[in-house]
Formats: structure tokens, C-alpha cells, sequence
């Protein structure tokens, strides 16, 4: 033979041996295929916040913090690491509308002049650790933003997710100024500050009370101009929750903030001083004793009960969203199973020095009126949405689920409530607030269904955030 024969028979020869051993290569692979995902929840009933509907026998799959897929359970799947959910529900992550750094960190006697991680790590212990996934800061001093805002820009397994708002906008006023607050004092310095609040990466902006005209229409209309999303806490001050809607507001903070848009609390004080027998405001809880009984007092008088619903039913008619803030107003009514204040750090107990008992019966009487009235807006077609403000959040989001089925409110409706309804006010929906493929891994796992029992509500819950279980110190 040629030596261009021999060459030919070679090449040949190699040729077959690199098909088999390629052949024998894939065989190998079919046989121990590699997972496809890095975590697989199986055999669980998911809630569809959107639609307030459970699915049964679900799987859901997840890469790194997302969702990569949501299967029946009945299909096949490869995963590095499996949590058998025996049938358990799972909901988003819980999300908080209306919280404060201060809460966490020190108000205005105890605050850090600068935060660290530490401070970040206990936002874990205040929040994610009850199912508390996501919560927006809605007023922290300006030296906290170059730290905060860097938290939002980068979220992680360990810590809940936070956007903030800034210094609460409010207008320039002869009175002490809030360490929370920032002080506008003319239509060019809200909309600078608005500016200076966007370039910084701040997504959200908040409006407190006694921002006046013509400060709150400029704040407003910046705000617009940059895409922010507003909240207003509105009340007490010269522009009413009616103006703001007129201006194109549509988050409303608190519920404890609807009577003073129906009547005037200066020229009612009498009165109401008549009805339940009131003296001097001496601390916090007893300013919120006053703003709960008010809802009774407006409720037994026609003229006032029918401003209430004209007042819901424009909110309504403008799709409002209303925060909740309840388990702060129950504490002070003696309806909930631990107590929070608006006080300071160092207040532990309920303060109403000048109640008797009697004046506390009236009280728990009216924070009844004040919940018929929260469900009245729940019909009305009102977004309602979680917004604890307060020093125990985490804790305080799951005391308000409580109260609003003692109201009468579906649980499919809380779950919505503290889930979905959160996260599209926000307007944070592309990320959380329900579970669908592409979004966040942030779930909550029921070891007892709500569905079953609402006070299950309290139940152990298994937190995974960012694709990861997180694991309480």
C-alpha cells in the first residue's frame, strides 16, 4: 500500500474510536444527568395572591434568588437540595408598607450617627424572621440615607428587602422639627429636594402632615416628573386627603388618619371632651385613644358618617390604597395580644393616666366602630395594604392579620392584603408580592394553614429569602 493509503485507513480508524468513545460519553450523561435547579420546594399548595385562589400539588423550582419555574408536582424534577412540603401552604413574603429605621435603630435620644451591617442584622431579628420579606422605610434622618439606600440597591438572603423614602417632607413650620423630617420651606425647595431624593436612587417619597400649600402641590408634581411613588400621611394639616387625590396622590398612610379629614378636631374638641369625658392629653396613647374614640363619635352622628363615606367612596372612585397600622391603635385598646406605642424606646406599658375603667370599656367600643369602619372600606373596593409603624414590626404585621379576619375579612383577602396589595401600591410588583416564575424567591411555608384556622396566622413559618432558608440567630 501507498503511505497515502495508510494515511487514509488512520484517519479512519480515529475517526471510529472518537464516535464511540462520544457515543459512551453521552450515555454516561443520560445516566447521571446534573440538577437543573439549585432548590426544589415540592408537594406544596401555593397561593396565588393575585387572584386570592390556592393551587394544589405545585412544585417550585429556583435558581439562585428567583423563581426559574412552578410545575405540578407530579413532574420529575433534578435539584441540588429538596424541601418536602407535605402539602403545607406557601404565600409570598409579607410585605410592610409603613415602617421606620428608628424603630429598629433608636429614636431621636438613642440613634447611631451611621449604620454598619449590625443595624442590618437587626432589621432580620425585627422583621424577616416573622415572614417580613420586603418592608419601605417611610422617614429617616439624612445621615442614614448614604447607608440605606445602598442597602436597597442590593439586596441579600440574610436581611429583608428595603426601599426607603428619604426625610418625610414637611413644610416649615414654628415648631420643633422631627429627626425624620426634612423642612421645605417653599415650592423651589420641594421640588430641589425631590430632585436630590431622586439622583440619590430613592424610589419612594413621602408626604407628612403640615406640608402645606403651596409646598405640597410642587412635592407632588416633582415627584411625578421623576417617576417616585408617593405615599401621604395626611391629615392635621391645611391640605385634606381630598385635595391630595385631587393633586393625583393615591397612598394614604394610616387609618388613624380618616377622621380628621371629616371633621375639624379643633372645633370638636368640646364636644368630644362632653361625650366620653375627657381631659388633657398628657402622653401618646392617650393622643391615640382620642383619634380612636373619634370614629364612634363620627359614626352616631349622620351629618359626619355621611362625610366618612363620602370620603371612601372618593377614595375608591381614585383607586386609593390606605395602609393599616391597626395593631398600634388595638395595643392602645387593649385588643391585641402584646402592646406596642408610638412612645418612646423606653415605654414597655400602656400609659392612659387619666382612663378609668370605664373609659377604657368606651375605648375597646370604639376601636370596634374604627375596624367596622376599616371593613367598610375593604368593600368599598379601598386597597387596603400593611403598614404596621411600629417598633416591633415584624411581630405587629402578623397581631394586624389577626385583627382584620376578627373583622370579617376572608383570609384570601389578608394574604392579598399583606402580599400583593403591598407590593403593587409600591409598585415593586415586578419582584414581589407573588409567586410566578421570573419573580423573587421570597416564600413564606405555613407548618398550619391560616385557611384552617386564621389564628394560624401565628403559626411556624419557614422563611425563604432570596432562594435561601434563612436561619433566625
Amino acid at each position: 500500500m501507498t503511505n497515502k493509503v495508510w494515511q487514509l485507513i488512520g484517519i479512519s480508524i480515529v475517526v471510529q474510536l472518537c464516535m464511540g468513545s462520544c457515543t459512551r460519553q453521552t450515555k454516561v450523561a443520560e445516566r447521571s444527568p446534573q440538577p437543573a435547579y439549585e432548590l426544589a420546594i415540592v408537594n406544596i399548595n401555593l397561593f396565588d395572591s393575585k387572584n386570592k385562589n390556592v393551587l394544589e400539588n405545585k412544585t417550585i423550582l429556583i435558581n439562585a434568588d428567583t423563581i426559574a419555574a412552578i410545575v405540578d408536582n407530579s413532574k420529575d424534577v433534578r435539584a441540588l437540595n429538596t424541601i418536602e412540603g407535605k402539602g403545607r401552604l406557601v404565600v409570598p413574603g409579607f410585605i410592610d408598607t409603613h415602617t421606620h429605621l428608628y424603630h429598629t435603630f433608636g429614636d431621636a435620644e438613642h440613634a447611631p450617627d451611621s449604620l454598619d451591617d449590625s443595624h442590618r442584622q437587626r432589621l432580620s431579628e425585627a422583621y424577616l424572621k416573622y415572614g417580613t420579606t420586603t418592608i419601605v422605610e417611610m422617614g429617616q434622618t439624612e445621615k442614614w440615607i448614604s447607608a440605606s439606600i445602598e442597602w436597597q440597591k442590593n439586596p441579600l438572603p440574610d436581611f429583608p428587602n428595603l426601599y426607603i423614602s428619604g426625610g418625610a417632607l414637611i413644610s416649615a413650620l414654628d415648631r420643633p422639627l422631627a429627626f425624620t423630617h426634612a423642612e421645605i420651606a417653599s415650592p423651589e425647595a420641594a421640588r430641589k429636594k425631590v430632585k436630590e431624593y431622586a439622583k440619590m436612587g430613592i424610589k419612594h417619597i413621602k408626604l407628612y402632615s403640615f406640608l402645606d400649600e403651596p409646598e405640597f402641590s410642587a412635592a407632588v408634581e416633582e415627584a411625578k416628573n421623576q417617576k417616585l411613588t408617593i405615599s401621604g400621611h395626611v391629615d392635621r394639616g391645611g391640605v385634606s386627603m381630598f385635595d391630595a387625590m385631587e393633586s393625583g396622590v393615591s397612598n394614604f398612610e394610616h387609618m388613624l388618619s380618616l377622621p380628621s379629614n371629616v371633621i375639624d378636631f379643633d372645633n370638636h374638641w368640646n364636644l368630644l371632651n362632653d361625650k366620653y369625658d375627657l381631659v388633657d392629653i398628657e402622653t401618646i396613647d392617650e393622643w391615640v385613644a382620642v383619634m380612636i374614640l373619634s370614629f364612634e363619635y363620627i359614626e352616631e352622628n349622620p351629618g359626619y358618617k355621611s362625610r366618612m363615606n363620602e370620603l371612601l367612596d372618593e377614595m375608591a372612585k381614585n383607586n386609593a390604597t390606605l395602609s393599616t397600622t391597626i395593631h398600634q391603635m388595638g395595643a392602645v385598646a387593649e385588643e391585641t395580644y402584646f402592646f406596642t406605642s408610638f412612645g418612646k424606646d423606653s415605654q414597655q406599658n400602656l400609659s392612659l393616666p387619666n382612663y378609668s375603667e370605664k373609659h377604657k370599656l368606651k375605648l375597646k367600643k370604639a376601636f370596634g366602630v374604627l375596624m367596622r369602619t376599616l371593613k367598610q372600606a375593604f368593600d368599598k373596593g379601598i386597597k387596603i395594604r400593611i403598614g404596621t409603624d411600629s417598633r416591633r414590626g415584624g411581630e405587629a404585621l402578623l397581631s394586624e392579620l389577626l385583627l382584620l379576619s376578627e373583622a370579617g375579612i376572608p383570609v384570601e383577602d389578608i394574604l392579598q392584603i399583606a402580599t400583593w396589595n403591598g407590593a403593587e401600591a409600591m409598585k415593586i410588583e415586578s419582584k414581589y408580592g407573588s409567586i410566578e416564575t421570573g419573580k423573587k424567591a421570597d416564600l413564606l411555608i405555613f407548618e398550619q394553614s391560616p385557611f384552617d384556622n386564621y389564628k394560624n396566622f401565628l403559626s411556624e413559618k419557614t422563611v425563604i429569602k432570596g432562594g435561601k432558608v434563612f436561619k433566625a440567630n
